[in-house]
């Protein structure tokens, strides 16, 4: 590796020797520069060492040819022709001469990863002696001549200066830097990662600062030169040694003429060369030649051309002295001005004209003193930044994307450096892809080549306008090289003018959407699961969307859609399950923006159960004998759970609870409807007369079957089994004595339902004792035309047949269905006599047959059987402890017996066991008997103290809960039997003794419980009377004579106690309530009427505010409010009540539950505030008015709307409250009497005091009201200049003489809010004295309440005075007295020489003794006393005088000629300069003085 390297004698010959044929060729080519340096490789040297010689001498002889040398270096245009030709060849003895380099440096391969390598310290491979040389980067670039980036594969051409010790000459060294990825391979950014073969391809232009330019074509005069010059130039320009560079072809836009300055000269530094430059400007602009080597040009108009392609020189005028982004500040910080006004011209004539802008210096000088390491640092910096900027789009139309709306990308075209700060507006986010940052609400910076777009919900509409958004670059920079002629140098100067801003609008979707609310009807609770559908077209045809089926919070919002189509129509599409399909259509108007709501309701789905009675065996609604299917109560029960379809209300019905119970009708059919879905069963409570309880479950399962289907019905069909009971008959025949002989064989015997006998079912034959058929009533009836008895077997009827006593006497019938026979004997045996007719009583369900003897006459002697059974049940009641009389009432006494256990004794009252039953200790003869109860078992009602629930004339059975009916006295008889051998009884198998039977029912004790709820209702307003209006006329003219505004209460409601309406409540059992009868269930575990915590019953009050539930079983409950009422607030108290009866003749017990409820209160309130300052306002008078008619809860009107309430004005807090105590409804607030001072305020307040949350004790409504107040602006100026006057005390008086305002002046204006409508006077109490101000005069102003602003100005004029010289004999005024006006601080206020006038003085301290003092006086006079005078506070013109004595004349020797030593005239000198001194010095002092007074009070104003 080789370089140049020559001397500074050699350097200087050549420059001398060349010299003329610069000036043979020089003018010719002043375009013409060096491609290549003379400092190229060994390599490239080696091969046109001739070639380059005498490029080398040529090159410096068109450089210094286009230099303007200064006077030292003029001579050489002086040197002959033959010192030419030996300048030619000492250049190229220069070049030819060179000798190797001492310093060599190896190319070196360094990994990018590797941080352990700086290029710019690293002296690796550079082989040198560091005690002889030294080694200094001065550049490192890429093949290409691009930046050195020590992060990117390539390969780089570093440049390092040597400079030797020996102080012998610098020369310069290269060497290849290359930078490998992690595979090893050096990459260049331009040729795609290729390897650069730098030697083998000729070298660019990366070591020289020149611009390339195209080649032009070269033209020249014989005159001026040679054929032969011409032709060796042209031979260089084809070989690509030179180029040459045109004006033309700098200039690269049309020119502008533009003012060139020529200022002052300034020299270079010594240690660089010995040369000058002048400091130009151009429009005002620090600009630099361009062209070292050529002269100056003079100032003048220009034209200038843009030079775009020369980036180095853009640099160097941009960041070098005097530029737009001058770094010269830190880097050439220590250098003059002029020092970096040199260094920048020297780097400017140097990016134009090559090594030409060197001229003048010598490069090792140029090292040292950094400026080629300035150059080099100047030529690194970025590229100036660019002011302009574009936008790819700048109308844009956003788009929807997923769930919000977006425009599409913005590409900003710029220099990355150049930002916009785009304000983003509310709901808007602006996203800037390129620097992955986005903004909401706020400012964000866009750069030049950023890519970004702003998003916003789909529910914005509108448009958005950016506005003018200007770069912050805000210029652009433009090099203008001014071309003055070919013999001065070319100027350069970067230029800027502004930017033009960017901007963009967007317009926005017009989106809509719907939400949806869906509610259950009843419950107003939320549904989930319910699609709507969105149609375009009233009839629903034109599905626009499917909404989403709605949550659990029973909402769903719809897709967005275009408003542009107004109306919509929203429909059912499928219902939540277990409700119907609501077929109703709703019309929404839509808008842009915004989501509209739809509230719709769904009916659920009920369900009904029908329930068909049929006997077991006639398979059809057929009794069998007495009994009748109709009658038998029904209850429907919860299989599991049964649930509200709202999925909020719950559990409605708990797993085997009732819901329902009913009673099949005489059709024999039940229904239960508005029934809830869910998996039920059907029991049967109560059987009818004659039948079995029917214990079977009957399962059915009332499930959702789909939208369409509004009630799901199902049908049942029970099946009820008879009583049924055989009998069995023994034929004894007997004898005169009464005792039994033989078994009658072959007697026959045929059997009759009695209900269905002809005559009694036409009501011919009555019962001979009233009440029920004996045997002697069919002593003499015709059966020989009536149908026997029947039974069923598959629906069939079967004749009962007739019944023949074997040759045992006995003959048993068929189980005859429960009902009453008669057996009359159809076949009389041989010599018998027929018995008469017996009845048969088939009342018990048994597989075993009654047993009947049949005799005539024989005493006849039973026991009787007491079974005592639940009249509402059946059930037999399996409780000891009812007792019982039997009276005889044929022998008219009550039955004693005697007892053996426990003891044996005589009882007359027999009681039942636990099994609930009773027989009689002893047998009873045949005879009528009263069953009369002495005491019924816990919970029943004794025999005779009966009472019935009546609904009309119809009776409401016991088990049925229910707020209808009264309770009537209903006593039942006691039960009366005759008993007879006829009379049907058992055999006791164990004794033979006969058994005849009797049930006696007995109804179950039942509660009933009055609900009373009571509250306040409003019942009567006040203030309507005749007194009251008198009273209210008074008011009014007293208000009107006194002008005050009366307040207080208008019209006061009056509110009373009573019952309230439509409260709801439910009755839960507290504690488990068992069947009194003591049934148990199939697990033997009692039956359960209610268990604890199941809702029993629920209520609503009347108009009365009571409510009744009739029928409750004997137990503990508790109450529940649900619902409070209109007006009223929710009692959450739970009440306890007891159902107990105090005995067995009780059998209602009556109960009382009284609730009150708190009346929901309303109270309304006004905050008054000034809505500038925010005080609060007090005596504002507000008045609250009916906005509807005010009635009672009967309907009568009691106050009219719009009617005058109650008035009320603020207190000191800006507060009030309405004292009325208001029902609910609605009303409105006016201000009636604003604040003095004040606008009127003629906002209506509309009050909505409706009642609508129970649980809310009091409706709370307030309003903040601000009235704006009158505003007065006051200003102090002077009223000279018209500034603002600071430190006037200012008062505003009222017309009443009352300071209503006092206050300082300041710099800014006062303003007064509030201030009553009226005449004011602006007073000022103080002026600023010590400033020199008068007091003005009072300004009267008027402040009206109209909403103007009031602008009061008080002018302050200034202090004067005038200040007369006068001789003390003749009066007149004196010249030449120096006067000053003094403070007692010595602070001299005025000082000057009198000149025959009055002085005048203005803008003297007022009210403050002050001193006027002579200094000098004029000649002849002597000097006066202090005057000390005090100026008052007058805008007149006050006067001062001071008089002057002469002074006494002496006699002087007069001669012109000069004394050797005289200093008669010195002293005067002295004295006068003394005096100017001092002049000056006081001057001085007062200014200073009063600039720190000034300061002073500007600190004390602002503490």
């Amino acid at each position: 590796m080789e370089a140049v390297k020559r001397t500074r004698q050699e350097v200087k010959k050549e420059k001398i020797d060349m010299q003329d044929k610069t000036y043979r060729r020089g003018n010719i080519f002043c375009g013409i520069l060096l491609k290549k340096s003379i400092y190229n490789r060994k390599e490239k040297h080696m091969k046109v060492r001739k070639l380059k010689t005498r490029i080398a001498a040529f090159g410096l002889a068109v450089l210094m040819g286009i230099s303007t040398l200064s006077s030292a270096n003029a001579f050489a245009a002086e040197q002959t022709g033959s010192e030419q030709q030996t300048e030619v060849q000492a250049s190229e003895q220069a070049v030819t001469s060179q000798k190797d380099t001492s310093v060599t440096a190896d190319d070196i391969t360094k990994a990018v990863s590797d941080d352990t390598f700086a290029v710019e310290t690293s002296m690796e491979g550079i082989h040198y002696d560091a005690e002889k040389e030294d080694v200094t980067l001065v550049s490192i670039k890429d093949e290409n001549g691009g930046e050195y980036h020590s992060d990117k594969a390539g390969t780089y051409i570093a440049t390092y200066m040597v400079v030797p010790k020996d102080k012998s000459d610098s020369y310069t060294i290269t060497r290849k830097v290359t930078l490998t990825d992690t595979e090893g391979q050096a990459h260049s950014e331009e040729n795609g990662g290729e390897k650069q073969k730098s030697d083998t391809e000729s070298e660019d232009d990366s070591d020289s600062p020149v611009q390339n330019y195209t080649d032009v074509e070269i033209e020249t005069s014989e005159e001026d030169a040679s054929a032969q010059a011409i032709k060796e130039l042209k031979e260089d320009i084809e070989e690509g040694n030179v180029m040459v560079l045109s004006a033309a072809e700098r200039a690269t836009s049309s020119g502008s003429t533009v003012t060139l300055t020529k200022g002052r000269t300034i020299y270079y530094p010594s240690y660089i060369g010995n040369y000058l430059t002048c400091l130009f400007t151009v429009n005002g602009k620090i600009a630099y030649c361009l062209q070292s080597q050529k002269a100056s040009p003079p100032s003048g108009s220009y034209v200038a051309q843009v030079l775009d392609s020369n980036k180095n020189l853009q640099k160097v005028l941009y960041y070098g002295y005097g530029g737009a982004g001058d770094l010269t500040g830190s880097y050439l910080s220590g250098k003059t001005e002029d020092e970096k006004y040199v260094y920048t011209h020297i780097a400017a004539s140097y990016a134009y004209a090559g090594e030409a802008g060197f001229t003048g210096c010598n490069y090792n000088d140029l090292v040292n003193a950094g400026v080629i390491a300035y150059i080099n640092y100047l030529f690194g910096q970025e590229e100036p930044p660019k002011g302009e900027l574009s936008l790819s789009s700048t109308k844009l139309n956003a788009v929807r994307d997923g769930n919000i709306q977006k425009t599409p990308n913005i590409t900003l075209s710029g220099d990355h450096r150049n930002y916009v700060t785009l304000s983003v507006p509310e709901n808007v986010t602006a996203h800037n892809l390129s620097k992955g940052t986005s903004v909401t609400n706020g400012k964000i910076q866009i750069y030049g080549g950023d890519t970004f777009y702003l998003s916003a919900d789909l529910l914005l509409t509108g448009s958005y306008a950016s506005g003018n958004l200007y770069g912050s670059v805000g210029k652009t920079w433009r090099t203008l090289v001014l071309t003055t002629g070919d013999s001065k140098q070319d100027i350069g100067v970067f230029e800027s003018e502004t930017a033009a801003p960017v901007s963009f609008s967007v317009q926005w979707l017009n989106m809509t959407r719907i939400e949806l609310m869906k509610k259950d009807v009843n419950t107003q609770n939320p549904l989930s699961g319910a699609v709507y559908g969105i149609y375009t077209d009233k009839k629903c045809e034109n599905l626009l969307m499917t909404m989403s089926a709605t949550g659990t919070d029973g909402k769903a919002v719809s897709d967005y859609f275009d408003s542009a189509l107004k109306t919509v129509y929203v429909k059912e599409i499928t219902a939540p399950t277990g409700y119907k399909l609501n077929t109703e259509v709703y019309k929404v108007a839509v808008t842009a923006g915004k989501t509209m709501t739809v509230t719709a309701t769904d009916e659920r789905v009920t369900g009904k159960v029908k329930i068909a009675k049929i006997d077991k065996e006639t398979l059809a609604f057929k009794a069998q004998g007495d009994s009748v299917l109709r009658g038998a109560v029904y209850g429907l029960y919860a299989k599991e759970d049964i649930v509200h379809p709202d999925g909020t209300t719950g559990v409605l019905y708990k797993q085997d609870s009732l819901i329902a119970q009913g009673v099949i009708g005489d059709d024999g059919t039940l229904e239960f409807s508005e029934l809830y879905l869910g998996e039920m069963y059907v029991k049967e409570i109560t059987p009818p007369e004659g039948y079995t309880l029917d214990t079977t479950k009957y399962e059915v399962s009332v499930t959702y079957e789909g939208q369409d289907v509004a009630e799901v019905t199902r049908d049942l069909t029970v099946k009820e089994q008879v009583k049924k009971q055989a009998f069995q008959l023994i034929k004894i025949s007997e004898d005169g004595e009464q005792t039994e002989t033989d078994l009658v064989a072959g007697a026959g015997f045929k059997v009759y339902l009695i209900s269905d006998l002809t005559q009694v079912k036409n009501g011919k034959l009555k019962p001979a004792n009233g009440e029920s058929y004996t045997a002697s009533d069919f002593k003499n009836y015709d059966f020989s035309k009536e149908q026997v008895a029947v039974t069923y077997e598959n629906g069939t009827a079967v004749p009962v047949p007739e019944l023949i006593t074997d040759t045992k006497g006995y003959a048993v019938s068929p189980e005859l269905p429960y009902g009453s026979y008669v057996v009359v004997e159809s076949t009389t045996p041989e010599n018998l006599k027929t018995i008469d007719p017996f009845v048969v009583n088939v009342e018990n369900d048994s597989r075993e047959p009654m047993q009947w003897r049949v005799f005539d006459d024989r005493p006849f002697e039973f026991l009787l059987k007491i079974v005592k059974k639940d009249a509402q049940t059946g059930n037999t009641v399996l409780k000891a402890g009812a007792s019982y009389k039997i009276y005889d009432v044929t022998n008219k006494k009550y039955v004693e017996q005697v007892v053996q256990y426990p003891k044996k004794e005589k009882i007359s009252v027999f009681e039942t066991n636990e099994e609930g039953y009773l027989i009689t200790p002893q047998k009873l003869k045949c005879s009528t008997y009263r069953i009369e109860e002495v005491k019924a078992p816990e919970g029943f009602v004794r025999q005779g103290s009966e009472e019935s629930l009546y609904d009309g004339t119809t009776i409401i059975s016991p088990l049925e809960q229910t707020t209808k009916g009264t309770y009537k006295e209903n006593p039942q008889s006691g039960i009366v039997i005759t008993v007879s051998s006829n009379t049907a009884h058992q055999i006791d198998p164990d004794t033979g003794a006969a058994i005849v039977e009797v049930e006696q029912k007995n109804d179950e004790q039942v509660g009933s419980l009055l609900l009373t709820k009571k509250g306040e209702q409003l019942t009567e307003v006040t203030g309507d009377s005749v007194l009251a209006k008198v009273k209210a006329l008074v008011s009014k003219v007293r208000n009107a004579v006194s002008g005050k505004e009366e307040t207080g209460i208008y019209k006061g409601f009056k509110y009373e106690e009573t019952g309230v309406e439509g409260a709801e409540f439910e009755i839960y059992a507290k504690d488990t309530i068992y069947s009194p009868d003591g049934a148990k269930d199939e697990a033997g575990n009692p039956v359960v009427r209610y268990e604890k915590d199941d809702l029993v019953a629920k209520l609503t009050t009347d108009e009365n505010g009571t409510a009744v539930i009739n029928n409750l079983p004997l137990g503990t409950y508790y109450l529940k409010e649900v619902v409070a009422g209109e007006n009223f607030v929710l009692n959450t108290e739970q009440k306890e009540f007891t159902l107990t009866a105090e005995d067995d003749t009780q059998a209602v017990v009556y109960e009382g539950v009284t609730y009150k409820n708190e009346r929901q209160k309303v109270s309304v309130s006004v905050e008054k505030k000034d809505a500038v300052t925010g005080e609060k306002l007090e005596s504002v008078i507000f008045g609250l008015y009916a906005a509807e008619d005010i009635v009672s809860n009967q309907g009568e009107v009691l106050v009219e709307k719009d009617t005058l309430l109650e008035k009320k004005a603020t207190n000191k807090n800006g507060n009030l409250t309405f004292d009325s105590d208001l029902p609910h409804g609605k009303y409105y607030v006016k201000e009636e009497v604003r604040k003095a001072g004040y606008l009127p305020n003629e906002e209506v307040w509309k009050v909505d005091a409706s009642y609508e949350n129970q649980n809310l004790e009091k409706i709370v409504l307030s309003k903040e009201v601000e009235n704006q107040p009158t505003e007065t602006r006051i200003t102090k100026t002077d009223a000279t200049t018209g500034k603002e006057l600071e430190g006037a005390k200012l008062q505003v008086i009222d017309k009443d003489g009352n300071v209503v305002e006092e206050w300082t002046s300041t710099k800014e204006d006062h303003v007064i809010y509030g201030l009553p409508e009226g005449t004011y006077t602006l007073h000022e109490e103080l002026a600023p004295y010590e400033d020199g101000y008068v007091s003005a005069s009072d300004v009267t102003f008027e402040v009206k309440e109209d909403g103007s602003v009031t602008k009061v100005e008080m002018k302050d004029e200034y202090s004067k005075v005038e200040i007369s010289k006068t001789d003390i004999s003749t009066g007149k005024e004196l010249e030449g007295a120096k006067l000053q006006i003094i403070r007692k601080d010595g602070t001299v206020l005025e000082e000057w020489i009198t000149d025959g006038k009055p002085h005048s003085v203005a803008k003297l301290p007022v009210n403050e003794e002050l001193t006027l003092r002579e200094i000098t006086a004029p000649d002849g006079y002597e000097i006066a006393e202090d005057v000390t005078f005090t100026l008052k506070d007058t805008m007149e013109v006050q006067k001062v005088e001071m008089k002057d004595a002469r002074t006494p004349e002496k006699t002087t020797e007069k001669t012109n000629a000069p004394k050797t030593g005289d200093n008669q005239k010195v002293w005067a000198f002295v004295l006068l300069a003394l005096a100017s001194a001092g002049t000056v010095t006081g001057v001085t002092v007062y200014r200073r003085k009063k600039s720190r007074m000034t300061e002073n009070k500007e600190e004390t104003e602002e503490k």
